[in-house]
């Protein structure tokens, strides 16, 4: 997006400080410790030769072919286990301190069972847990398919489709795909996080609301976000306020459209009935929390009929709004 004041939304809004890329991360299995396990009941194999902690949770697995798929299992020194804490003769490794067990169990289906990785689902949380936990083990295959599977959370098309409302993401959970997209260098995805955190509701009441400093983004990243939602929002305000082309302009000295079923002929009539529309039904500033997706003309379509705006004209308001949605996004 390019701000017309001078400022470059595109810019503030698509690109974090540069990151660098990040290779395995060298860190030791964590000692094991004397806790209530719990045995996974998908992964745990009656021939298994190693059994991997992951908070309360065990798998038993073949070591072979987590050394197959893991880099942080090839690099490991000891995986025979030495005096490592048995269970049913096999050594206990933790995983990496950061992968969770929903994670780690995410990456074994991309392991072991490939097919049911594509056909089951993840939520948002789960997802970033994914793809830490590849990121931290050091497996690209998983990796990949955590980088595929939030996009499709948050299609990186151009303009953002409206959210399902049977299906709200809470804010944090945007927060924490904010970081992953970014330490992955998915811009794109990382992108459209940041638009649904600016048309976030319950974020920008925190943020005005409580103590900003506890919301887990740098205040660089606050800052940007508040001015994207400014210029966001006085592009809207001045494209709803202006009335809807005319089908035929007319004659411009007399100030007149030849549309021929508006009511509305004169350009200072149309401009006065629709401002006085726009702002008595509160269009004006609820479009403004989310201009990528508040159609006007599909919202008040009928209201719009019924104060004798005809349809030709609000689909050129409606085509021109689609126009600047896209202008607005950056492409």
């Amino acid at each position: 997006m390019s701000d017309k004041s001078g400022g470059s939304t595109k810019q503030n809004m698509s690109k974090s400080a540069p990151v660098e890329s990040k290779g395995p991360r060298k860190i030791k299995a964590l000692p094991s410790r004397p806790v209530n396990n719990i045995r996974d009941n998908t992964f745990w194999y009656s021939d298994g030769n190693i059994v991997i902690q992951a908070g309360v949770k065990l798998f038993k697995l073949h070591a072979s072919r987590l050394q197959r798929f893991c880099v942080y299992f090839k690099e490991m020194v000891d995986l025979d286990g030495g005096d490592a804490k048995r269970i049913e003769a096999c050594p206990v490794h933790n995983v990496p301190q950061g992968a969770t067990a929903e994670g780690f169990k995410a990456v074994l289906y991309v392991v072991e069972v490939p097919f049911e990785t594509f056909t089951s689902k993840l939520t948002l949380p789960g997802i970033i847990a994914m793809l830490e936990a590849a990121h931290l083990l050091s497996c690209n295959s998983a990796l990949h398919v955590a980088k595929r599977r939030l996009a499709t959370v948050w299609d990186p098309h151009p303009v953002p489709a409206r959210p399902d409302p049977e299906n709200v993401i809470p804010y944090t959970s945007t927060i924490a795909t904010i970081h992953r997209a970014g330490d992955y260098n998915l811009f794109s995805i990382e992108k459209r996080a940041f638009y649904e955190l600016l048309s976030s509701e319950n974020y920008w009441q925190a943020y005005f609301h409580t103590n900003r400093e506890s919301i887990d983004l740098s205040a660089y990243d606050r800052e940007r976000l508040l001015h994207a939602r400014d210029v966001l929002g006085r592009w809207w305000r001045e494209f709803v306020l202006t009335p809807p082309e005319a089908t035929q302009r007319g004659n411009p000295a007399t100030g007149r459209t030849k549309c021929k079923w508006c009511t509305y002929k004169v350009t200072t009539e149309r401009e006065r009935v629709w401002r006085l529309f726009i702002i008595g039904k509160g269009d004006l500033e609820h479009g403004a929390l989310d201009p990528l997706r508040y159609n006007l003309v599909d919202l008040r379509r009928q209201d719009l009929l019924n104060e004798w705006w005809c349809m030709d004209c609000l689909r050129n308001k409606e085509n021109a709004w689609k126009a600047k949605t896209v202008e607005w996004w950056g492409y």
